[in-house]
């Protein structure tokens, strides 16, 4: 797709260029029956010559766009949610990041590790999705997996912010590039529930 429009705006622009030399270069002669006169010279040249930078600027454009997208590109939404377990222990809410994978070309996914506004780790993980598999994970386009903070880590990972979760990111890495989202309210409300846990769980 992306190389039809670079042939396409090519065209479009060196024919443009073309067109407007061309009419540039008429002028009116007095002198003569003719009313219109063709005067091919320098000022019709700059303007194809314009009409092939463009051309060629565009081109490069595209490119890159077709570069990017060639890529890996991969998604992010923080939630809070029940650990995939039916285990009792497991029944409270934690921190999952869901990552999906939206790029031309499968994402390998690397590690995934929490920092903090001063840029200090405050937690690595080295596995994903329900199963626990370790890093690396590759995605397909379209496909899914979660990073999770294990249940039995979140109290001891809560109390080292001393309730300032602010500017707290999760960090995902994949082959070529690491990718960010901001979860600090999300844990804000962990800390809330957890402050506050529903008497149903921990009665």
């Amino acid at each position: 797709m992306a190389k039809g429009w670079v042939a396409f705006l090519s065209v479009f622009c060196v024919a443009g260029g073309v067109s407007a030399g061309f009419l540039a270069g008429i002028q009116v002669n007095p002198n003569t029956a003719d009313r219109y006169v063709l005067n091919l010279g320098s000022v019709g040249e700059w303007f194809s010559g314009f009409g092939a930078l463009a051309a060629v600027v565009t081109a490069i454009a595209l490119a890159e766009k077709q570069r990017r997208d060639n890529s890996e590109r991969i998604e992010l939404s923080p939630e809070v949610r029940q650990l995939p377990s039916g285990a009792e222990i497991n029944r409270s809410n934690s921190l999952a990041v869901e990552v999906v994978s939206v790029g031309n070309r499968p994402a390998r996914l690397t590690g995934a590790k929490i920092l903090c506004s001063d840029g200090t780790i405050r937690w690595k993980g080295f596995s994903c999705g329900p199963e626990g598999k370790g890093f690396p994970v590759n995605l397909n386009y379209g496909e899914n997996t979660q990073v999770w903070i294990a249940s039995g880590e979140v109290k001891d990972f809560l109390e080292t912010f001393d309730g300032d979760f602010s500017g707290t990111k999760m960090i995902i890495t994949t082959t070529l590039k690491s990718w960010n989202v901001d979860i600090s309210e999300k844990l804000k409300q962990l800390k809330l529930e957890r402050d506050n846990p529903p008497k149903s769980l921990f009665s």
